[in-house]
């Protein structure tokens, strides 16, 4: 799968579980025996115990406590010692055996619950590939994102919260250029962003695919503005908490796709995939050009590569409207919101002045183009 993922220039990342194991006994899917604390390659003295009891630990129920935290079961499944130098080796090995199967990089899962030293002493070897590590900050707890910016980027989970309210509730865009400050963000350098992910759209996440254009405008907005090392979510439809996924492929045999059915697979990043490009482009430009047109529209430019217009006004389009100074060299270049075939595409112009005149967005849409969108 690695391979011919990479084949296609497809990067896999896999998620990794490092901090625990599974409760219960029984006999794993690879036919071997686990139960009393006991696993293929762990002992129960590689487990986090009480003291002169190898067979039970304490439990995780106060985050104000970091050792608690970090050395107790979570929801009682057994706590690897990451600080054992036999776990660091097993832990070691797994990820290199990953690696050596050409993976491009690991998500740390339930990075929160291992002491960042020992964490950091694990990942170490392999400082060279993208690390993303999942650590849920709340507010007075003991554990804090900063702890693992050494050792790769930290998941920021209120930059969903955030932009997601903003845009769902239709709240003044304006606000956008400060959310970093007034939602306490981490530093841009070590942040993950999504809107939502696995975990939170099952609640938390103000949007989701069931929030439809608003969710999809919410994306947009998340990969044209410079913050963080952003990830798109690609799922199914669901109805209930603890539903899994669907039995059949994304692809059908004529090669064409069950994605949108509103059945099986949303494959939500469809909808925003040219603005990936976008980013790339505009990767080392500042935010200019800041233009709020109403609380519920907005446009602004990445510089001289790339300019955008959002409108999440539920009703009202974007009539005929100039735009002076979107930073861009003159030409013609292909709306990528629609499409980024510079064949069939639709188009806007802009003149020796860097203007673009009578342009109309509807309703809870968007305009973008950039320098490598030009015909």
């Amino acid at each position: 799968m690695v391979s011919t993922c990479k084949s296609q220039g497809v990067d896999v990342y896999v998620d990794v579980v490092m901090n625990h194991m599974a409760q219960g006994s029984g006999v794993g899917i690879a036919g071997t025996n686990y139960g009393g604390r006991s696993y293929l390659n762990y002992s129960a003295d590689d487990m986090h115990h009480n003291d002169g009891d190898d067979s039970s630990n304490c439990v995780v129920n106060n985050y104000q406590d970091q050792h608690n935290v970090q050395y107790c079961d979570l929801e009682a499944l057994p706590d690897l010692c990451t600080e054992c130098p036999n776990v660091q080796n097993v832990l070691r090995s797994y990820l290199s055996k990953l690696k050596d199967l050409g993976v491009s990089g690991f998500r740390v899962d339930a990075a929160k619950h291992q002491n960042p030293p020992d964490l950091a002493n694990v990942l170490q070897p392999f400082s060279d590939m993208p690390i993303l590590q999942e650590v849920i900050e709340g507010a007075g707890e003991a554990v804090k994102a900063e702890m693992y910016y050494n050792s790769g980027l930290v998941t920021e989970f209120r930059y969903g919260y955030c932009v997601g309210d903003v845009f769902l509730q239709n709240n003044n865009l304006d606000s956008l250029r400060t959310m970093n400050v007034t939602c306490d963000w981490m530093p841009s350098s070590n942040a993950l962003t999504f809107l939502n992910n696995h975990d939170t759209q099952r609640g938390q996440a103000p949007l989701t695919y069931k929030d439809g254009s608003v969710f999809d405008l919410a994306n947009v907005f998340m990969l044209a503005w410079p913050y963080g090392y952003t990830r798109l979510m690609s799922s199914y439809y669901f109805d209930n908490f603890d539903q899994g996924p669907p039995t059949s492929p994304v692809y059908n045999p004529d090669g064409s796709t069950t994605c949108g059915d509103g059945k099986t697979w949303v494959c939500e990043h469809r909808n925003v995939a040219n603005m990936v490009r976008f980013r790339s482009v505009a990767a080392s430009e500042d935010v200019t050009n800041w233009n709020l047109i109403t609380n519920s529209q907005v446009s602004f430019s990445r510089g001289s590569k790339a300019f955008l217009i959002l409108n999440n006004d539920r009703n009202n389009a974007i009539q005929n409207m100039d735009f002076k100074n979107t930073g861009l060299p003159e030409g013609t270049y292909c709306n990528v919101i629609v499409s980024d075939d510079v064949q069939n595409c639709p188009t806007v112009s802009v003149d020796s002045n860097g203007d673009i005149y009578g342009v109309s967005v509807s309703p809870i849409s968007a305009l973008a183009i950039h320098v490598g969108s030009k015909k």
